[in-house]
């Protein structure tokens, strides 16, 4: 979701989330299905197991677009830990960005709904 979104576009995107879907900003489409984007994905390690399951909890929160201070609550920990677990996270996985971040959970699958993921 952008800042500048519209108001009509904040109902909508909440309305998705409430229904367990997913709402990115049409705005963003080029970025993530871009094919220099998936290109660059070439870059990322192709397995997540160079995560520790901290890292791997974290990042996918992050994806999710959750805070640094809800992923810190949900977890139970500091804002300071959560941070730490992203930058390691995020060096890991040669990330440099939340754009990223996003580009590679959708590669990943970490952005699916169980409906997506079991049909």
């Amino acid at each position: 979701m952008l800042k500048r979104a519209a108001s009509e576009t904040l109902i909508q995107a909440i309305r998705a989330i409430a229904m367990g879907g997913l709402y990115f900003d049409p705005a963003l489409t080029p970025y993530l299905t871009s094919t220099e984007t998936s290109a660059s994905m070439n870059h990322y390690p192709s397995e997540v197991n160079v995560l520790s399951d901290r890292e791997t909890a974290v990042l996918q929160l992050i994806a999710q677009g959750y805070t640094n201070k809800e992923i810190a609550a949900q977890l139970d920990l500091s804002m300071k830990t959560v941070e730490t677990y992203k930058m390691r996270g995020m060096e890991k996985l040669n990330l440099n960005s939340r754009v990223d971040l996003v580009r590679y959970a959708l590669l990943i699958g970490w952005l699916q709904t169980d409906e997506t993921m079991s049909g």
